[in-house]
């Protein structure tokens, strides 16, 4: 008797080595709430992030502003200042190459009671580069006339990062007219 019910406990066991059909069903619907709940979650946060036709473009232009301000900045040999109110006009003076149609001058203008950020090349008329600057802030640094470095610092409102900031080395030392 002792063997029959060894027997029979050997064969329940030798039954329930696998999971049944219900039980792969049920793990399987448990599953996919886990996922469903996972990538609903994922999709929230996609949604959340700025697209390149919104806030994006616009953090991307005034990059480009910023870094075409750069190059002229640090590429000049003498930069003439003048502040007026709340106007900044710089003239700068290109360093000469032999490159046919290099700019041998460019100006630029931020006028704060415009909101613009203007450009001109050598003598043609200026550019309207942004009408949604917010606001501006600059220092020139000078040792013996001679120029440093240039800080900018720019607010755009309708931007994801809306201040932007410049620390413009000048490698030539321009003079400062």
């Amino acid at each position: 008797m002792n063997e029959a019910r060894e027997y029979s406990r050997e064969g329940r066991n030798a039954r329930r080595r696998g999971m049944t059909l219900i039980e792969a069903v049920v793990s399987l619907v448990v599953v996919s709430v886990l996922l469903l709940g996972l990538s609903s979650s994922v999709m929230l946060g996609v949604r959340a992030l700025p697209t390149d036709t919104e806030l994006g473009a616009t953090d991307r232009q005034v990059q480009e502003i910023c870094n075409m301000l750069r190059d002229d900045i640090a590429a000049s040999t003498a930069i003439t200042y003048q502040k007026s109110g709340n106007t900044v006009r710089l003239a700068l003076e290109m360093i000469p190459t032999d490159a046919t149609g290099a700019h041998t001058h460019i100006g630029w203008e931020i006028i704060g009671d415009a909101n613009m950020i203007r450009r001109r090349v050598d003598a043609r008329a200026y550019e309207i580069i942004s009408t949604t600057m917010t606001g501006y802030n600059h220092d020139i640094v000078t040792v013996d006339g001679n120029i440093q470095h240039v800080y900018l610092m720019f607010h755009f409102e309708d931007t994801i990062q809306q201040k932007f900031e410049l620390y413009i080395q000048t490698p030539y030392g321009p003079e400062l007219k």
